[in-house]
């Protein structure tokens, strides 16, 4: 199981990559957890933003795990940390 890492990393990226695309596309901020929440003016930006940013976002595991896949675990995990920071 040597490819478990990346493996996962792989599909938390898709995952959070497929969110903020959702996110993109319908601008709707009740797919946000908690966002009514908050005192928003324009809510189809917000939505639209917070998507770009979780797009983002996305490319911390994915590159994590094509670094993993190089044989650079400890530079890969630094990665991680770093991206996701």
């Amino acid at each position: 199981m040597d490819y478990g890492y990346p493996i996962l990393a792989f599909c938390l990226a898709g995952v959070l990559l497929l969110y903020g695309i959702v996110l993109i596309s319908s601008r709707n901020i009740s797919l946000i957890p908690q966002a009514e929440k908050g005192k928003i003016k324009d809510t189809k930006s917000y939505a639209r933003q917070f998507g770009k940013a979780l797009v983002i976002l996305s490319l911390a595991p994915l590159s994590s795990g094509i670094i993993w896949l190089t044989g650079a675990v400890r530079r890969s995990m630094a990665f991680l940390v770093i991206g996701f920071v």
